[in-house]
Formats: structure tokens, sequence, C-alpha cells
């Protein structure tokens, strides 16, 4: 059973899983069964999303956000992602000095509005990424530093399934909303 600010959290999570589902982006995320998603609530970010390496943290927010508690809750969360974003309900219950502590942090901060253009702007920058290495083996005819990347994005996949993450593939020539049905069980 889940406590009135549990439910809250739930809705607003399953909102974003949503979100990525229907914009087509695999992840990894939180169980959608509310058992389950209970158990893993205290274990690192709440969604992975493996191709631009970012991890996202859902936070629902009533009242204003301290340092302290972005010390204690928000930080703690994050794993070694290249990326780092809170999505939350409300901006405004951020003031600018914890704004620019997250910032400082290495830690983007966006309400649901801006999470997709901010996650286009990942993927085009990791792409230009890509596209560089992908030039550069070819150059020199060596493609084992290509090799080490792709282990790597395995071994932090790997690192999330361990927290209790489930995978939201996306099935292609499938509706978002049957996907979501098909990834309830």
């Amino acid at each position: 059973m889940l406590t009135k600010n549990e439910e809250v959290g739930y809705d607003f999570e399953m909102k974003v899983q949503d979100t990525l589902l229907d914009n087509g982006i695999d992840f990894m995320g939180n169980p959608r069964d509310k058992g389950k998603w209970k158990a893993s609530i205290d274990k690192g970010a709440d969604v992975y999303i493996s191709c631009i390496d970012t991890e996202l943290e859902l936070k629902y927010v009533g009242s204003p956000v301290w340092i302290g508690s972005i010390d204690h809750n928000y930080i703690p969360r994050f794993g070694g992602a290249q990326y780092k974003i809170i999505v939350t309900n409300d901006l405004t219950k951020f003031s600018t000095k914890e704004k620019e502590y997250l910032k400082r942090s290495g830690i983007k901060i966006v309400n649901l509005e801006y999470l997709m253009p901010l996650l286009h702007w990942i993927d085009r920058k990791v792409h230009r990424v890509i596209v560089s290495l992908v030039k550069l083996c070819r150059r020199y005819g060596d493609y084992s530093i290509l090799r080490e990347v792709k282990k790597l994005i395995q071994d932090r996949g790997e690192k999330f399934k361990g927290l209790g993450m489930v995978e939201y593939p996306i099935k292609k020539g499938l509706p978002a909303s049957q996907i979501k049905e098909i990834n309830k069980e």
C-alpha cells in the first residue's frame, strides 16, 4: 500500500515514463507495478537512458526545496552517468540559490515540458561525438575504442538492472499505449 505522498510520486513517475514511451525513447526505469515500485524507490535514479548515458531523478514537489534536501535526497541518487537531470512538476519550488547549487553539482533541472527538448539536445551532442569517433576509427583502421565505449554503456546498463530497474524497449510497429500495457506485466 502506498502513502498519499508515494501515490503522488508514483503518478508523476508514470507520467514521465509515458512521455518517454510516447516519444520513442528506450530506457530502464522503476517497475510500473506499485508494490515493486515501492521496493525500488530508495535505490539510484528513477530512469536511465543508456543510448545517451543519462540518468533522470523524478521528483514531485509540493513545498520549497532546500540545499540540505538536495544533498540528502537528490544528489546521492545519481551514479556515474554523463548527464544527470532532475525532472520536477514545479520549478518554482527551487529558488535561484538551489538551482545554482544543482548546476555546480553537474545536475540539470527541468519540468516535464522541457524534458524532451533537453533529451533531444543531449542526443544530438552524443551523436556528434559518436560520429567523430567513427571517423577517427576509420582514419586509423582501429575500432577498439568503439568496442570499449559499447562495453562501458552495457556495463552501466547492467548496474541499473541490479538496482531493480526494468527495461522499457520500444517495440517497433506498436502504439505507445500497447507498449505500456505489455511492460506492465
